[in-house]
């Protein structure tokens, strides 16, 4: 059986943009150049567009598609009234699973 893969891999982009659309991680901007390190032996690629830092998951991925990098302890835009939270800072939360 011979199998397309760019076909299987727009389905699967297709499928994962239907369930979570936009996807951001949070860093400390010090830890960029360890991230990007990361993500590229993992097949994503590093790039900034309009000041916005992202991983693209292949070269013909839009940026609209791509993996947002939000600096810890920073405003996202320069308009927010509040910084984004330091990486440190979280809690135990449940995540509603079906089985």
């Amino acid at each position: 059986m011979v199998t397309d893969v760019r076909s299987e891999t727009a389905v699967t982009k297709a499928y994962r943009l239907s369930v979570n659309p936009d996807v951001d991680i949070l860093l400390r901007r010090a830890d960029l150049p360890r991230a990007i390190e990361a993500m590229q032996a993992g097949g994503f690629f590093y790039h900034q567009t309009c000041g916005v830092d992202m991983f693209l998951d292949g070269p013909d991925t839009k940026p609209s598609e791509a993996v947002q990098v939000i600096f810890a302890h920073e405003k996202v835009k320069e308009s927010d009234l509040h910084l984004t939270p330091d990486v440190d800072d979280s809690e135990q939360g449940t995540f509603p699973c079906s089985h």
